[in-house]
């Protein structure tokens, strides 16, 4: 009966045991599924915040930069360093704000390297000059400890751009004035160091790794929003790399990064192409295509932001419309038929998807180039973008000089199409419009082939083509000036001249004869015609055909 109630008590001490442990592990898991469910609410709260303050830092960043941007300054030399620094602050706000949204395609694995080679001395170099001017009021010193034995490293340069930029960040932060920040790189066999070392307060007695935790802030006075190290982290762990924080010896803290020299990875792509971060020439220096002749309609939602916009771009367009979401920007286009569309995706009634869908699938109004302006920049919303046929895509907050560079080069490219549409009538009237997808083809081809089909009648006229394309007289004229710069008439005696060319060489059809058969009911009409578009009569253009002919033959016997 003892030894009985020895194994009851031991299996009750047993079982309770069990229960506890089982308790325990079960409320760490809880614990640990709280604490990642507010880590996603952060995250989604800080997504959510940064995608509305795009529109409003866009109104503060693009201005302010064209103020800055003026050759001549005619306020006081102190303004301007106080608007340097309200610059400088909205740069790292747009930092941040990226760096937010970059974490959640990070976390989604669907941020992909793009590894090119770069000089690293040359490259630190070039990341840390952005910090001169706020190095320079706070009189701080950089020196450069750079192991020359390196020289091409492959990585993505955004990103390592981030994580320098970061690092550097953090130590002005806890840099007193009159020190030294130090930058150094380092060979260490199979793998590269990138360090920053200042002489502030260092790290004291705190774990490293606590630091590279999202959210973390450490115990001192300095705020931040305790993500810049988390994202730096993660991206160059995506290089196969560490990232690592220590004391020194003295004083102050040295924050590193190492990349390895041959790692592989299958996320990672190799391109050959110039990393983003290299110097390119300005706008002005390239830019000598001229948008004055052009009209253009912004759609946004935002007032204080159309209203900035429509002042911005008036200068260099002949027309600026403005709608306020995607219904009122169809109504303006069928009315005034701009040549490029500029529009905000998130907007009441009808989005900028929805517009730019309407826009590419209408064949009156396919022809003009779409630029989305969005506060998602992230790689979803872009690829559903460019599905839906738009031709640009520029996430807020940007800069005037390239949302204008963007414009430029897409009426640049209409340009180049424009002329290849003008030269389509030489396709043979056999095409039809179902050897294409593209709408712009497709309506050339269909017009094209209406015009040879009926090159001998006289009702070939603007009526007969607009019921014959179900198209009205005005989308008809905006559409076929948008993609050949002729009007209607104009590009239907274009294709009869030109086909009375080719009777006037490989026929024996007299002047008159040739008139009729290509439309003409007057011969006197079609010779005035011909003159004007050839330079010469009817019959000198076959006369020095004819001569031009007899001499290839001589010169073959």
């Amino acid at each position: 009966f003892v030894i009985f109630i020895i194994l009851l008590i031991l299996f009750l001490f047993w079982s309770e045991r069990i229960v506890r442990r089982r308790r325990n592990r079960k409320m760490k898991w809880q614990m640990k599924e709280h604490t990642n469910k507010m880590n996603e609410e952060k995250v989604r709260f800080l997504i959510n915040i940064s995608h509305e303050l795009r529109t409003p830092l866009t109104l503060i960043y693009a201005p302010l930069k064209r103020i800055l941007d003026k050759n001549s300054w005619n306020e006081p030399e102190n303004l301007k360093g106080q608007l340097s620094g309200i610059y400088k602050q909205v740069l790292d706000m747009r930092n941040t704000i990226n760096m937010v949204l970059d974490m959640s395609s990070l976390k989604e694995a669907k941020n992909t390297l793009h590894k090119t080679p770069h000089q690293l001395n040359e490259w630190i170099i070039s990341v840390a000059k952005d910090f001169e001017s706020e190095l320079e009021a706070r009189h701080i010193r950089i020196d450069y400890q750079l192991d020359e034995h390196i020289g091409q490293v492959s990585f993505d340069g955004p990103k390592c751009t981030t994580v320098l930029s970061n690092l550097l960040m953090n130590a002005l932060k806890f840099s007193p004035s009159d020190t030294t920040i130090t930058v150094s790189s380092e060979l260490l066999d199979d793998k590269i160091r990138v360090s920053v070392a200042d002489q502030g307060i260092g790290l004291g007695n705190l774990d490293a790794n606590k630091l590279f935790t999202r959210y973390y802030q450490g115990n001192h006075d300095q705020s931040g929003s305790g993500i810049g190290l988390s994202f730096s982290k993660a991206l160059i762990e995506r290089h196969k790399g560490t990232i690592g924080a220590m004391n020194n010896e003295d004083c102050g803290a040295t924050f590193f990064f190492e990349l390895p020299l041959d790692a592989e990875n299958e996320n990672i792509e190799k391109e050959n192409r110039q990393d983003v971060w290299l110097p390119v020439e300005s706008p002005s220096e390239t830019e000598t295509f001229s948008t004055n002749h052009y009209s253009i309609i912004i759609v946004e939602d935002k007032k204080e932001l159309s209203s900035f916009l429509k002042e911005s771009l008036q200068e260099s367009f002949k027309n600026v419309y403005v709608a306020g979401d995607g219904e009122e920007a169809i109504e303006i286009i069928n009315q005034k038929h701009p040549d490029i569309i500029v529009s905000d995706i998130m907007m009441p009634k009808m989005n900028g998807y929805e517009l730019c869908k309407k826009i590419k699938e209408d064949m009156a109004t396919s022809h003009i180039p779409v630029i989305l302006l969005t506060a998602r920049g992230d790689l979803d919303s872009t690829t559903m973008g460019y599905k839906l046929g738009a031709d640009a895509y520029l996430a807020k907050p940007f800069d005037m000089e390239l949302l204008l560079a963007v414009i430029s080069n897409q009426l640049k490219n209409r340009e180049a199409i424009r002329q290849k549409y003008k030269e389509s009538h030489l396709l043979p009237p056999e095409a039809t419009p179902s050897q294409t997808n593209n709408l712009d083809e497709e309506f050339m081809l269909k017009l094209n082939k209406l015009i040879y089909d009926n090159l001998s009648s006289r009702e070939l006229d603007v009526k007969f083509l607009t019921t014959q394309m179900g198209m009205s007289r005005t989308p008809l004229y905006a559409k076929l000036k948008a993609l050949t710069n002729m009007g209607v008439n104009d590009y239907i005696n274009m294709i009869r001249i030109d086909k009375a060319c080719q009777l006037l060489v490989g026929s024996s059809m007299n002047i008159t004869e040739i008139s009729e058969t290509v439309g003409f009911e007057y011969p006197r009409h079609f010779s005035t015609l011909f003159k004007q578009l050839k330079g010469m009569p009817p019959s000198q253009y076959r006369n020095s055909k004819a001569t031009t002919k007899e001499c290839d033959s001589e010169r073959e016997d």
